[in-house]
């Protein structure tokens, strides 16, 4: 487990460098869209949640496909995403 990265630089950061194979990612971090970050991540083939208390029409359409969660959200609900089947992601 990694994190948290609160801002866009320490997502960026671990994004690029991590050896990542899931992620939860807020769509703002410290003020800044995270959008770079989630381009790394899919770039990179790492599955991204999305969890954000911004609305489903806030999301750009490329990231649509991609599980949202709206905040706020319990551990549980997080820990059964990540139980699923990886093909089960985005």
């Amino acid at each position: 487990m990694l994190g948290p990265a609160p801002t866009l630089t320490q997502a960026i950061a671990a994004a690029q460098t991590e050896p990542l194979h899931t992620a939860v990612l807020d769509i703002n971090l410290g003020g800044s869209l995270a959008w770079p970050v989630m381009d790394l991540l899919l770039a990179r083939s790492v599955a991204v949640t999305l969890v954000s208390g911004y609305d489903a029409a806030s999301v750009p359409a490329r990231y649509a496909h991609l599980p949202r969660w709206a905040k706020p959200v319990g551990m549980r609900e997080l820990a059964r995403q990540f139980a699923a089947p990886a093909a089960e992601f985005g």
